[in-house]
């Protein structure tokens, strides 16, 4: 048996004596899979859909600036004075991975999303929470100056004012702050969907969850994720709720 990772560096005639044919990760790349993925979500197999158009139209807009600036530290294939940072390393393949998952969870094969604006709104959204979820607090803002002036929308920084389609908040620091709520078609902060403190029933201090950003966030997460069966993976530093939110979303009411 031989891992990929084994054969990294053999030559083509050691790979031939292993019977198989080799790849390397870096030829092949990533969008051979984003395009496979694509074009299977079309109703009927084998023929274009015209939400597969739509996604490879942001695909080409989004992904190979974003994941150049996040993998290999380029912009505009000039290198950066500051590279960003995650929390812990994934490959480009990982995230766009991530990206397609969270994709499929939100907006199922059978209804698909046709309207460009509401897509690219769906994009961004997801964008930060697939190929920017891993970067650590100070990348994130970085990330999230690169992101809205790659989309090359309105951002609006008035309090008070709703922000719908082709438009991006920028009251609160970041993309990270917001959520995009499709039924209504716009953009809300996390902190607005922040639930009240309930105390534990059993009074145990280490059952104790107070609700906030971090912890809607992570469940809205695990809400999406886990009823499809995909595993999800919480990394943070100590004591920052990540068991605790977990068990609390495996109680018998979940």
């Amino acid at each position: 048996l031989f891992e990929v990772a084994n054969l990294f560096y053999a030559s083509p005639a050691t790979v031939s004596r292993c019977g198989m044919v080799y790849v390397d990760p870096k030829d092949l790349g990533y969008e051979p899979y984003f395009m496979k993925w694509a074009a299977e979500r079309a109703p009927v197999p084998g023929e274009k859909s015209e939400e597969a158009e739509l996604l490879k139209v942001l695909y080409k807009k989004y992904f190979p600036p974003c994941l150049s600036y996040i993998i290999d530290g380029l912009v505009d294939d000039q290198p950066v004075a500051q590279r960003l940072r995650q929390v812990i390393p994934a490959s480009a393949l990982n995230l766009v991975t991530q990206f397609c998952t969270l994709y499929q969870c939100l907006v199922p094969k059978e209804t698909p999303l046709l309207d460009p604006s509401l897509m690219e709104m769906v994009f961004v959204f997801l964008a930060v929470w697939s190929l920017g979820a891993l970067l650590v607090d100070e990348s994130r803002v970085l990330f999230d100056g690169f992101l809205k002036k790659l989309a090359d929308l309105t951002v609006i920084t008035t309090p008070d004012l709703t922000v719908g389609l082709n438009q991006l908040p920028g009251v609160l620091p970041t993309l990270y702050d917001y959520f995009f709520d499709m039924p209504n078609q716009r953009w809300a902060a996390w902190e607005s969907v922040v639930g009240p403190y309930q105390p534990p029933p059993d009074g145990r201090f280490c059952n104790i969850l107070v609700p906030t950003v971090d912890t809607v966030r992570s469940t809205w997460l695990l809400e999406r994720l886990v009823p499809q069966r995909q595993p999800v993976l919480f990394v943070g530093d100590t004591g920052t709720a990540k068991t605790v939110t977990i068990q609390n979303f495996l109680k018998p009411a979940h």
